[in-house]
């Protein structure tokens, strides 16, 4: 495909040749592979016959199988193959399993949803797919043919909205699935099928829930093989009693947590969809996935006569009415001084039994309705409406507080949330920095207490010291909101800061000051306090979502407390399993900050996880048929399950057909599973299965496992990725606990959220057929490698189109040269070839890592550069052929985890190789010269300087009017280089080999002589390039960055070089000298001096033609 002339065509008309160019590459590879099957692969029979380097097994959460897969799972399963790929190269026996999730509500409400529409509008219940719709959904996967406009509903307002893509913008991909997003956001279920294309006629058969399992799997199979994944898919299967034999392992998993007491039943607050009358958890929700219970104690604030006239016919009825006030402090109600509405809030009075009313806001009266706090559970019964207004001024009797001290005032709080806890706060000013921050906003302004009338004698006139607290004293959230300067109620960044330290300092270091309590650390007096309040009936127990939560049902989820099975996650002794296991487990990628996460999760997994279901697919449990085992714990262990699913049923999702091992569902007992998974050493006596695929079963469990990196979004950390930690840790010895994670944060298109909703969403096959596989593959791979949100764009998807065109061009040219072998000859050929190991070892440094945008950022860049400059510091007749033939199998190595298309081809049809590149082994090469590393970075610095010099002196003029270039080098080094480097030396040795930041250094620089001033400073200011620079390269190199005498010989390197230089500046001639006092031709431009990080000072004289 290399070019014969310039080619003037528009540039997305080439790239779409060069798209389709890499879909027939990909078409014909593919072929290839199916009839190879190469990624089939089966544990030894013996250690013998295992690679001494090992295995390597990888896994991604299998998806939920109620749509297609989109490009935000490529960007995460691509992460499992490219790390796949690579260990393979490295000698590794390798396996990616590969299953698909249908438990849970997702499925079984949509289907519900299609039998009422099909009721309600007959059936199609909408309007047939138009020739017009078929032909935006073709046209919009050519690169030359722009997309139709479309217009996008925006999820929320930016300062500056992108335009709207219209017909002239080449970069624009739409598909049918916009058409649907152009309408409301509430879509009907066949507007849904339709955006997946599921054909009309198709329609009826999805209001069967199972006729999904058997639709979308075998398109998700068909998307991640034509994105060149090395999946077994032998080793495949869907979740729920489908398949049989999954269903076995299920319910023998939680057979063994219920023998370790893991498994219980009981009342505990829960997210509950009304709708559904059961629970809803992460993958049952639309809205809302990681939102959670948070727990708080309300306290019954006694009405006290005389009642407010809105109340009073309450009190004629003989109720007892509260103010129920949610707080998550109850150690601190001995200091209320007041309670707070909100002015504007909408507050009803509910009646909880037949004596007592709570004052709430009207969602928590609807959680109380489902925690037993209400006449008939689930129905709340509101008597009135009222809004804080009315309330305010209502006097009040506090628990913990005694006689007259008791009565306390309602008072206006403006920042209160009416979404969050029951909306009527408690006031403790001591210990909590809104409320005391309100209160002198209060009693200062005279304007607000007239608008809300409020009478100065209701505003307490002091707080009450109830805890002391080291380094803050009696009174701590007055003196944080002095300290920090807090203005008034609505600072609200500033407040919350405040709270964070008052109640993490109160509760880890405070000690009780008043009460009978008195004397105790409040750790200890807090759940003490807590019982005694709700012993004395002044409290109840409270929860809500922490959150919105919206079910697939489409009603807002409530906190509930009933009756359930759950996983006690937190309890201590388990706990320290997993921290143990978190400990000895590899975090790639991020290391750090996903430990992190991991560790938040654990703390915040303290309380039972409801694990049942009564609706939806799944596994019945063991002991009782009528629960079903929810999404989120069917799905924690079954990377086990792999090692063995294709000796069960190969091939076959539902288990219909045996696999090699010859079994039955009904045969795997669960001592037969013990067996295999190596819990039992005896061979189950009851067992009929042949002793031969008992142990083939065995020996596959034993080799594979554990799980060497489990690939996933950040977003399962919370749930998934930490109970599968749990689960492991109560079932699996510590030889079998999981070895690595890989997370990644979000992926955005274009850089906005993808969502259906809003149209700005691309399927994997629509992204296959827009851009071939490799594009997307490489694409994905440089979108990004945090945990932050990364971004997959139009610009680099086309880039990575260009890349791959240049790395054909490439590769095909460089064939042709002739092979003559490897040895070194030349200056070039030596800096070539360390040039090409140091390459690879920084890719295989960050594969291993698995950060795959590092790989092409920098190893693959310095492959490309090493050719570049190769190319000119050797004549044409000198090249060494077989470096360039080194060059290219390496460059094609380092490519081919990620595109796994190209590579395959170039390396077996153009290059000629025997061996697929798949099977290659990673190249190794002599150590890395570091030397010679220096001296080639030095003379690349040195030809950007001279070549910058060149581009200032020519003003305009073409370089062949320069007749030469001399280059100087100076012996010595100027005062100042030498005192800049001295004290670098010494902050660095000063902090124990490592580099402060740049404040410091710039603060040791300041103390020279030479350096005070104001024109020492001025002077400074001219080498903090150069020291930014050095502090970078210790990073890298350690002390020889800070060393000023030269680790190579400059003056041999640059003699070696000028050939280089010549070709590179594209000028006639360059010569050399090193004695600085050579003296200046007056006829020429002035000698120039080149900053130079390290080395000789350089100096450079310009000459043009006369």
């Amino acid at each position: 495909m290399a070019d014969t002339g310039e080619d003037n065509r528009p540039i997305d008309e080439r790239r779409t040749e060069v798209r389709d160019q890499l879909m027939a590459i990909q078409s014909a590879v593919s072929a290839e592979w199916e009839m190879s099957r190469p990624w089939d692969v089966d544990a030894p029979a013996s250690d013998a016959e295992s690679p001494a380097e090992g295995k390597f097994m990888a896994t991604f959460p299998y998806p939920y199988m109620n749509g297609r897969l989109h490009l935000g799972h490529a960007f995460t399963l691509g992460k499992a193959d490219f790390m796949v790929g690579y260990q393979r190269l490295k000698g590794k026996r390798t396996l990616y399993p590969f299953g698909f999730h249908a438990t849970g509500m997702p499925i079984a409400t949509a289907a519900d949803k299609i039998k009422r529409e099909m009721s309600t509008h007959g059936y199609p219940p909408f309007p047939p797919a138009t020739d017009a719709d078929k032909h935006d959904r073709e046209e919009a996967h050519l690169l030359r043919v722009p997309a139709p406009p479309v217009t996008v509903k925006k999820v929320a307002p930016k300062k500056q909205p992108a335009k709207a893509a219209t017909k002239t913008d080449p970069l624009a991909f739409t598909s049918a699935k916009a058409k649907v997003a152009q309408k409301d956001s509430a879509k009907e279920q066949w507007e849904i099928m339709r955006s997946m294309d599921v054909a009309d006629k198709d329609l009826e058969h999805f209001a069967d829930p199972h006729y999904w399992l058997g639709y979308f799997p075998p398109l998700a199979m068909q998307d991640v093989s034509k994105l060149g994944c090395k999946v077994d898919w032998r080793r495949s299967m869907v979740t729920t009693p489908v398949n049989p034999f999954y269903d076995s392992f299920v319910r023998w998993q939680f057979l063994k947590l219920k023998e370790k007491d893991l498994v219980r039943f009981g009342k505990r607050f829960t997210i509950w969809s009304p709708a559904d009358n059961q629970s809803c958890m992460g993958h049952d929700r639309s809205v809302g996935e990681n939102v959670a219970v948070q727990e708080y104690t309300l306290i019954k604030l006694e009405v006290a006569e005389p009642y407010p006239e809105v109340l009073s016919s309450l009190a004629k009825e003989g109720r007892k009415v509260y103010f129920a006030a949610a707080t998550l402090r109850p150690e601190t109600m001995y200091g209320q001084t007041n309670c707070w509405v909100l002015p504007d809030g909408k507050y009803g009075a509910f009646e909880i039994n037949d004596t007592e009313v709570f004052i709430v806001s009207h969602r928590a009266g609807r959680n109380l309705a489902f925690q037993e706090n209400s006449r008939e559970w689930g129905k709340e019964k509101c008597l009135l409406d009222v809004t804080g207004q009315q309330l305010i001024g209502t006097l009040l009797r506090a628990p913990l507080r005694e006689g007259e001290e008791s009565l306390i005032y309602t008072l206006p709080m403006l920042t209160i949330d009416m979404e969050k806890g029951t909306a009527v706060v408690t006031c403790v000013p001591s210990d909590a920095p809104a409320d005391w921050r309100t209160l002198q906003d209060l009693r200062d302004d005279e304007k607000q207490q007239a608008k809300y009338n409020v009478k100065k004698e209701w505003i307490p006139e002091d707080l009450i010291e109830i805890i002391d607290v080291p380094e803050y004293g009696t009174r701590t959230a007055e003196k944080l909101c002095n300290d920090m300067k807090i203005k008034d109620q609505h600072d609200e960044h500033k407040l919350n800061e405040a709270k964070d330290i008052c109640y993490k300092h109160g509760f880890n270091f405070g000690t009780m000051l008043v009460g009978e309590f008195k004397g105790m650390a409040v750790k200890d007096a807090k759940p003490l306090v807590l019982q005694k309040l709700l012993d004395n009936n002044q409290a109840v127990k409270y929860a809500e979502p922490n959150g919105r939560v919206v079910s697939r049902s489409g009603d807002e989820g409530v906190a509930a407390l009933v009756d359930q099975w759950f996983i006690p996650y937190g309890e201590p002794e388990w706990r320290a399993l997993c921290d143990k296991a978190l400990e000895n487990m590899r975090c790639y990628g991020n290391d750090t900050e996903t430990y992190n996460e991991f560790v938040a999760a654990l703390n915040w997994l303290n309380n039972a996880w409801p694990c049942s279901r009564t609706y939806g697919l799944g596994t019945s449990f063991p002991w009782a048929p009528e629960f079903l085992v929810c999404s989120l714990s069917d799905s924690t262990l079954y990377m086990a399950y792999y090692t063995v699913a294709h000796l069960l049923h190969e091939g076959s999702l539902d288990g219909s057909t045996r696999g090699k091992a010859n079994v039955s569902a009904q045969q795997m007992t669960p001592a037969v599973w013990d067996y295999i998974f190596c819990l039992s050493d005896d061979v189950p006596t009851d067992c009929d299965i042949a002793k031969e695929s008992l142990e083939l079963m065995r020996r596959e469990f034993s080799y594979w496992y554990p799980c060497d990196c489990r690939v996933s979004g950040k977003d399962l950390i919370k749930n998934h990725l930490t109970f599968s930690l749990y689960n492991h840790t109560a079932i699996f010895p510590e030889k079998h606990w999981p070895k690595g994670v890989r997370c990644n944060g979000f992926l955005n298109l274009n850089g906005e959220k993808m969502a259906k909703s809003t149209g700005n969403f691309i399927t994997l096959a629509d992204a296959i057929t827009k851009y071939s596989s490799d594009v997307t593959r490489l694409t994905l791979a440089i979108s990004g490698d945090s945990l932050k949100v990364a971004d997959f764009t139009d610009l680099n998807a086309f880039s990575s189109i260009d890349r791959l065109r240049k790395l054909i061009d490439v590769i095909t040219e460089q064939s042709h040269h002739k092979v003559t072998g490897t040895e070194t000859q030349t200056y070039a050929d030596k800096v070539f070839l360390n040039e090409i190991a140091k390459a690879m070892n920084t890719g295989a440094k960050n594969y291993e890592n698995a950060n795959f945008r590092k790989v092409f950022s920098s190893g693959a860049t310095r492959l490309w550069s090493a050719f570049d400059r190769y190319l000119l510091s050797s004549p044409e007749d000198s090249r060494n052929g077989g470096l360039l033939r080194t060059w290219c199998e390496s460059l094609l190595i380092l490519y081919s985890p990620v595109c796994c298309y190209t590579t395959y081809h170039l390396w077996k049809n153009v290059l000629g190789n025997e061996t697929p590149i798949y099977d290659a082994k990673w190249p190794s090469f002599a150590e890395v010269d570091v030397s010679l590393l220096l001296a080639t970075k030095w003379t690349d610095e040195l030809l950007g300087l001279v070549r910058h010099k060149l581009t200032l002196d020519l003003k305009g003029k073409l370089t062949s009017d320069v007749s030469k270039v001399k280059i100087f080098l100076s012996r010595e080094h100027p005062e100042d280089v030498v005192v800049v480097f001295r004290t670098l030396l010494e902050v660095y040795k000063k902090h124990d080999n490592v580099m402060p930041d740049l404040g410091v250094i710039n603060k040791a620089l300041c103390q020279q002589k030479m350096f005070s001033g104001k024109a020492g400073k001025k002077k400074l200011g001219l080498h903090m390039k150069t020291i930014k620079g050095v502090s970078e390269r210790v990073l890298e190199e350690g002390e020889s960055a800070l060393s000023l005498d030269p680790q190579f010989d400059e003056a041999e390197t640059l003699s070696s070089q000028l050939v280089y230089f010549q070709n590179a500046l594209d000028v006639a001639e360059v010569t050399c000298e090193f004695d600085q006092d050579v003296k200046e031709d007056r006829n020429v431009a002035p000698r120039r001096k080149l900053m130079v990080r390290g080395g000789m000072p350089a100096f450079c004289e310009i000459h043009l033609r006369c």
